[in-house]
């Protein structure tokens, strides 16, 4: 179905009835609607273990590796668009649409509360350092008007909202609401990918393409792996961790990185190409596994 939304939103774009002025309606649907939603349906009840330090922890190495290569290690080698671009989809992952599915598959439907952490703290990560950075570069650095955007980020207000729900909503009005919103994520998303696909994605790869997927594929899982392998965690939620962290970009973070005009044809490429080629890597990373 996903793949099938792609090719639609890839057609319609073809036959000109999706323009800018739609994507951008369902960019804002998404950062305004949808993603609100996600934090209000899973944020609440969470229960905190210390079984979840692994897939909470690893996400923010992740990001935090992801930044240092490229805002840091990298700096005088990228523009700076070109660093926050690739910070932002190689520090947060596919891990719901397309990480739920494959673990599931990989480990059962059991250890998907393992997949949701992670999720959730890429979900944290969005809300607030992405954006931060985002805001950052978008009205020069100035960290007030930084964190103010921060703060009235729309999917940030709804986690701090969702983080005093000391349940998980139960309501037979509100709950059926928010999980069908919360559900629109996927479709949408999915659209606006074939959207990117027909406008931007080609067979060049220029270093920064192939820079980004490598470390979003390869070195971002390495680095988990490293992190933990010595701690006395349970195997499955280890691995769990590790092919969360597999994932391809999110593209709820290119999502915002578009709808800034920031570098969108190698942010394009990169979320694309990523998606499509991680459906080899995590095939090899299970079986190292």
């Amino acid at each position: 179905m996903l793949f099938g939304l792609v090719a639609i939103g890839f057609l319609a774009t073809r036959l000109k009835f999706l323009n800018q002025n739609r994507i951008q309606f369902a960019n804002k649907w998404i950062i305004f609607v949808a993603l609100p939603a996600v934090a209000l349906v899973n944020v609440p009840g969470l229960q905190v273990s210390q079984d979840l330090l692994v897939p909470a922890l690893s996400p923010i190495i992740v990001f935090f590796g992801a930044f240092i290569l490229f805002r840091i290690v990298l700096r005088n080698k990228l523009e700076t668009d070109q660093g926050i671009a690739l910070t932002i989809l190689g520090g947060l992952g596919n891990t719901s649409f397309v990480g739920f599915p494959v673990i599931t598959v990989l480990f059962g439907a059991e250890y998907l509360s393992y997949a949701l952490i992670a999720d959730q703290v890429n979900f944290l990560l969005l809300a607030t350092a992405a954006q931060f950075i985002i805001s950052a570069h978008s009205g020069g650095f100035n960290i007030k008007k930084a964190l103010k955007k921060v703060a009235l980020f729309p999917p940030f207000i709804a986690l701090i909202v969702a983080l005093f729900i000391p349940f998980k909503i139960e309501h037979d009005l509100v709950s059926p609401v928010l999980e069908a919103l919360a559900y629109t994520v996927s479709p949408v998303a999915m659209l606006v990918v074939g959207y990117q696909i027909a406008k931007y994605v080609d067979f060049k790869f220029t270093s920064n393409i192939i820079l980004g997927i490598s470390y979003k594929l390869v070195l971002a899982p390495i680095l988990v792996y490293l992190a933990f392998i010595m701690m006395d965690t349970e195997k499955v939620i280890f691995d769990v961790s590790v092919m969360e962290s597999a994932m391809g970009p999110m593209v709820s973070g290119a999502i915002l990185l578009m709808d800034e005009e920031i570098q969108p044809k190698l942010t394009a490429q990169v979320l694309c190409w990523g998606i499509i080629l991680s459906s080899f890597t995590l095939f090899v990373w299970s079986l190292l596994l």
